[in-house]
């Protein structure tokens, strides 16, 4: 997928960021696979009974075999036995994504509601902040956050 979507910089995630995030209670991680290759993986965070979408990535073979509509169904399925009563897929990437955006799209099809969410938006350690923004080139912009400004935004 990183090759695929010449993915760089903070959407790259790091092998220690990955294991980070695998000690993090709460982690779910769904996989799909051929023989004893993983072709498709989902992650998310259960949390007061609901489960949050965090991750999601497929190879050729995933993406070929439509390992993402299997998955989801393996996990709609699967907290349901779990009675988790919601399960949040968040929205597309960016304030305004286009509803033709295939992401949107896909999460709009296994959804039977849809509710605005409204995020803080507060700088607790703003000198890592302000670096982050500046190294990304985006120490100005009045997108929040401003490191990710002109990549989601």
């Amino acid at each position: 997928m990183i090759e695929r979507h010449k993915i760089t910089g903070l959407a790259r995630f790091s092998a220690l960021s990955f294991s980070q995030q695998f000690q993090t209670p709460g982690l779910r991680v769904f996989r799909t696979f051929q023989g004893e290759s993983t072709t498709g993986m989902v992650m998310f965070y259960l949390c007061g009974g609901r489960a949050y979408y965090h991750l999601g990535a497929y190879n050729e073979a995933g993406c070929k075999s439509k390992a993402s509509c299997a998955l989801f169904d393996l996990v709609i399925k699967s907290f349901a036995r779990e009675k988790i009563r919601y399960l949040i897929l968040g929205g597309g990437a960016g304030i305004n994504p286009p509803e033709d955006d295939g992401l949107v799209r896909f999460k709009k099809g296994w959804v039977n509601m849809e509710k605005p969410v409204y995020f803080c938006g507060k700088i607790i350690r703003k000198e890592d902040y302000q670096e982050l923004s500046k190294v990304q080139g985006n120490e100005n912009s009045s997108y929040f956050p401003a490191y990710r400004s002109g990549k989601w935004g």
